[in-house]
């Protein structure tokens, strides 16, 4: 394909410029020695499949979906006319009365398990196959975004398959391991790999403090999913963020809407970013916004696509987070660089339509 395009464009050159030179560059012949020149640039460009692959973490019946929806701090009701019914796959989230058969599940399973052998694993063997040996930083980076995409399998479905390899014989089944054999892998390949990765803040990219951050999550929740025997990992849950705090690489930031703004790379207390941009990412589908908004609200907000009127806030765990003294006054400051109250659209046409305060 990239041929064809090179040469239609040679064809529209010769026509406009009167240009001689027949010999374009071809891009898809690029080998990977010519790759491998810039040792920075190039390991960016051959990790992209790993980090890519972690956009579709806040898409529909997401891992954003599975991590957020069984929580007190939102729901998606069945509107009045039948919507977000879907078979009551949205209300079992909420009462914890989910089946194996709802979607979600074998939606999340497909992408973690893709980005695991698809992405990780086949960047390690596209430079076993040409014969190259990895840095030891690279390796430690794809040892670690593997163990990312493992913690959430760790959580979700606890005994999963441990896979290190990417070819193997067709219709290969895998044997699952046991939860705290996929633990070990997990905190094995990020204590080995932590102290290789860079020091320095990497936007979207793992560096030391990421992974250690990710272990820290991994101990944390240790004691839930192996027993009270493991409740000790907690202190070393605080061993590792006071690591984090001690490196002075990162801080609070002074502005809490910061974080969330499409200038977030600024921000000072982001330690590893999921990378999303409109014009060269795929899939960009903003779900939260599409969810949380009305239909209506596209005019209101001068946004790219209206609403689907459908993720909800619950109000008892909005007024207990933000310290409510009453429903119109509350005491922390990032409520209202958080939430919209009341309704958020009218139906007077665009033209004549006035903006409504967000209260």
């Amino acid at each position: 394909m990239k041929r064809k395009i090179i040469r239609l464009s040679g064809a529209c050159a010769l026509l406009l410029a009167s240009c001689t030179n027949l010999d374009p560059d071809i891009y898809s012949d690029m080998t990977i020695d010519k790759i491998l020149d810039d040792s920075e640039q190039s390991s960016a460009y051959l990790l992209t499949p790993m980090y890519g692959q972690m956009r579709w973490f806040n898409e529909d019946r997401s891992i954003w979906d599975l991590t957020e929806l069984g929580t007190d701090a939102w729901v998606i009701p069945t509107n009045s006319d039948g919507g977000w019914y879907d078979g009551g796959i949205w209300l079992r989230l909420d009462n914890h009365e989910w089946k194996s058969t709802d979607p979600h599940f074998s939606t999340c399973w497909s992408h973690l398990w893709y980005g695991i052998t698809t992405c990780c694993n086949r960047v390690l063997h596209q430079f076993e196959e040409a014969g190259l040996e990895l840095d030891e930083q690279t390796l430690a980076e794809v040892r670690a975004v593997r163990a990312f995409y493992y913690y959430y399998l760790l959580s979700l479905f606890g005994n999963v398959p441990i896979m290190e390899t990417y070819d193997v014989p067709k219709d290969y089944m895998p044997t699952t391991c046991d939860r705290k054999e996929v633990y070990d892998f997990v905190v094995r390949e990020l204590r080995e790999s932590m102290d290789k990765l860079p020091e320095e803040q990497r936007y979207s990219r793992f560096n030391k403090w990421a992974a250690k951050h990710l272990l820290a999550k991994v101990y944390l929740n240790a004691e839930s999913w192996l027993g009270s025997e493991y409740a000790a990992k907690r202190d070393s849950t605080l061993i590792l963020c006071n690591e984090i705090i001690g490196s002075t690489k990162y801080q609070l930031d002074d502005s809490f809407s910061n974080i969330f703004s499409l200038q977030s790379e600024t921000s000072p207390e982001i330690i590893f970013a999921v990378p999303y941009d409109e014009t060269t990412g795929s899939p960009i589908f903003h779900c939260i916004y599409a969810k949380t908004q009305h239909w209506a609200c596209k005019p209101i907000y001068n946004a790219g696509s209206g609403g689907y009127n459908g993720l909800r806030a619950v109000p008892s765990y909005v007024k207990e987070t933000f310290d409510a003294t009453d429903p119109d006054h509350y005491n922390d400051k990032r409520y209202r660089q958080s939430y919209c109250m009341g309704q958020q659209y009218d139906s007077i046409l665009p033209s004549s339509r006035s903006i409504l305060p967000t209260v």
